[in-house]
């Protein structure tokens, strides 16, 4: 059962230059229970998607079309009030980088009290009881209720960003990188938290990462995203078993493996500009690249149940043996 449906979604940042197109005609679903992974290189239009999500676009970026069917009904149709009911407390956001999105002035616990506050009207008491309680629940001691950002680390910082999304027990936590300023072992046990926490409250979770280690640890289903578009969906053990889209192949072949003694095949080159793409956005850097995918803008296909490439060659000799030989 779908609890979130992304529709053909469309964020355009109108400049100078011309109209960069963030996010162009992206679509995906999100179980009820399931962790669903948006995966890909900065500048795939991962963070864009989640923020067009909860309409957190600023100038001079706008929602350009689309649909984000949320309990049948389309937030694209909220007012700002109506979806100020729905941030936080049943679609709460975990952001990139807590020094950034906590504030400096505010203590940890005020600022874990203050979406409480907003939306479920509890007394003062009540509110500062839960918010102990979350914090401990993250691995923070209660008496870090009192510190100020500054003088926690950033594995507690992002802790304490875990318990304030939690705050309100939503139903879709959408986390945006979270542990791309953690070292490995902090990385392990926040991961550890957040599963552990999602299984408790039954949770629906998008987490964007870049990491396919950590996609491979606690994804349900992938969405591989370049230059502002999807490449691929699939159930996870389809993405790192059978890929059928280049991009993913590439991702896939970028991956050091100790087992296997071989070479690394990086991609080649970077994510082109996003102000007038033609053609497959990737057929710059692909190695199976036809005259016509530089022509051709391609819509997702069938590769098998549940599993989509935006490929016109995915089922091609080239790609398919490709697709065994990656090197996971």
């Amino acid at each position: 059962m779908n609890i979130l449906e992304v529709k053909q979604l469309k964020t355009y940042f109108f400049t100078r230059r011309g109209i960069v197109k963030a996010v162009d005609d992206v679509s995906f679903d999100l179980q009820k229970g399931e962790v669903l992974c948006l995966v890909g290189e900065s500048g795939s239009g991962k963070t864009v998607s989640a923020l067009s999500i909860l309409g957190l676009i600023d100038l001079p970026g706008r929602i350009m079309g689309g649909e984000v069917i949320f309990d049948g009904k389309d937030l694209r149709q909220y007012t700002p009030r109506q979806l100020r009911n729905i941030r936080g407390k049943r679609i709460a956001m975990i952001f990139q980088d807590p020094k950034e999105s906590l504030n400096p002035v505010f203590t940890i616990g005020v600022q874990i009290m203050e979406p409480m506050k907003i939306h479920l009207k509890l007394s003062d008491k009540e509110t500062k009881e839960k918010a102990t309680s979350l914090l401990e629940r993250v691995g923070i001691p209660k008496e870090r209720f009192f510190s100020y950002p500054h003088e926690l680390s950033g594995g507690m910082n992002q802790r304490a960003m875990i318990a304030m999304a939690l705050a309100c027990d939503p139903e879709i936590l959408i986390a945006d990188e979270p542990t791309s300023a953690l070292d490995v072992t902090t990385q392990a046990l926040f991961l550890e938290v957040l599963m552990d926490l999602k299984k408790e409250r039954g949770m629906s979770m998008i987490f964007i990462t870049h990491d396919l280690g950590i996609v491979a640890e606690i994804a349900d289903r992938v969405v591989v995203m370049y230059a502002g578009r999807v490449m691929e969906k699939a159930e996870v053990t389809q993405i790192f078993e059978n890929p059928r889209h280049p991009y993913t192949i590439g991702l896939l072949n970028s991956l050091p493996n100790f087992t296997k003694k071989k070479k690394l095949m990086p991609i080649p080159g970077q994510i082109p500009s996003l102000i007038d793409l033609r053609g497959c956005v990737f057929h710059t850097r692909c190695r199976f690249a036809k005259e016509i995918c530089a022509k051709v803008i391609l819509q997702e296909a069938t590769v098998d149940e549940g599993h989509l490439s935006a490929c016109l060659f995915h089922d091609s000799q080239e790609i398919v043996k490709a697709s065994k030989e990656v090197g996971v």
